[in-house]
């Protein structure tokens, strides 16, 4: 029978991990962890998107050019099935905007819907994604299309062990 040795909270570069490894028969085992990938934390590519913070505001933004896209570098401790949860906001009548997560080659589309206003957050499931492989990871969000003014205000994207 499996036994949880510890919980850690590691803070590294550009992410947040939360976890813990088992013991099984005397070898240490890595239990998949959650993935926390903040907008502070990504790299904005592309011409007017960029990180933005204050009045409400903790987000990538201004993403206004179908061609930008976000990335986040990270490590993934354990193989296995994640679930993906988005946190994002879109101002009234902005929404139907599509774009995909994209971390290796699989790939989960989305459609944006509007929150209300640029600053309404909303956290959305989209979906699962099976990873196979350990190590330093690349995390990309693309937009597929841009409904009206802008594509959306990302705040994170989370991974969360299935």
């Amino acid at each position: 029978m499996a036994k949880c040795i510890g919980s850690a909270l590691m803070a590294m570069t550009l992410v947040t991990l939360v976890g813990c490894s088992t013991l099984q028969k005397g070898t240490a085992v890595v239990q998949p962890v959650t993935v926390v990938l903040k907008a502070v934390d990504a790299k904005a590519h592309g011409g007017d998107i960029r990180y933005e913070v204050g009045d409400g505001k903790d987000n990538i933004g201004f993403w206004t050019d179908v061609a930008d896209y976000v990335t986040w570098d990270f490590e993934l401790t354990a193989p296995g099935v994640y679930e993906v949860e988005v946190e994002f906001a879109c101002d009234a009548d902005q929404g139907g905007s599509t774009y995909a997560v994209k971390v290796g080659q699989s790939q989960i589309p989305g459609t944006v819907p509007a929150t209300g206003d640029w600053t309404t957050f909303e956290k959305a499931f989209l979906g699962t994604m099976t990873l196979t492989q350990t190590g330093p990871q690349k995390l990309t969000v693309v937009s597929l299309t841009k409904a009206k003014q802008a594509v959306m205000n990302l705040k994170a994207i989370t991974l969360r062990p299935r």
